[in-house]
């Protein structure tokens, strides 16, 4: 009997939700401040792994019940991530620079203040890699490394996303989010003798979204 319950409750949700959300499309953008920490022994001994600043770009939709102030967006978003390469021995730097496309699917809650809402997001995301700039090649063809890194961007990754921010006069939406990734990002077809390679991406992100 619960079992039952719980059933026509989803097919419930399923059919009211779209007749009583307020669905509004628009467009987001903003900066990433890129983080990948690399967990191998060949990779720290001889370099500094940094941070890169990028963008993200790209459609957005929101679907919210105004009464409770509770809803989804979904975004298909153009977004940069990758890493710095310091090498400790002679102070030159490589980056890799990877483009996906990206898409979160977030819960949303607004709290109205006024003419301000504020508004918190949690969900998940899922990106597929589209292009790759790899410009490590000159700081690790060396003897000492010759053969042992080969770092390659994987295609799928997927993390969590955590944000919040506030909405001006409905249409304006400014506020930061934070991705954790959940995946390795990268692979090592260099020789690794064992080490753990098991680079995953973090992401600060200060975004803007105009909704129509």
């Amino acid at each position: 009997m619960k079992k039952l319950r719980y059933l026509l409750f989803a097919l419930a949700l399923v059919f009211v939700y779209p007749a009583t959300a307020q669905i509004k499309f628009g467009v987001r953008g903003g900066v990433n401040i890129a983080n990948t920490k690399i967990d191998q022994a060949i990779i720290e001994d001889f370099f500094d792994v940094e941070s890169i600043t990028a963008f993200q770009l790209g459609p957005t939709m929101e679907a919210m019940i105004p009464i409770l102030g509770v809803g989804t967006d979904i975004g298909l978003l153009y977004s940069q991530r990758g890493f710095k390469l310091k090498n400790k021995i002679n102070g030159e730097n490589g980056n890799a620079r990877v483009g996906y496309i990206d898409v979160p699917l977030n819960l949303k809650w607004k709290p109205s203040l006024g003419f301000i809402k504020l508004y918190v997001a949690a969900g998940p995301y899922v990106s597929i890699k589209i292009s790759q700039n790899m410009d490590l090649s000159g700081i690790i063809e060396n003897e000492a490394l010759s053969g042992m890194i080969d770092i390659k961007p994987k295609t799928f990754s997927a993390g969590l996303n955590f944000g919040g921010g506030i909405e001006l006069r409905q249409h304006l939406q400014v506020g930061f989010n934070y991705g954790l990734g959940l995946t390795d990002d990268y692979k090592n077809d260099g020789a690794n003798f064992g080490d753990i390679f098991s680079p995953k991406s973090s992401t600060w992100s200060v975004v803007a979204a105009y909704y129509f």
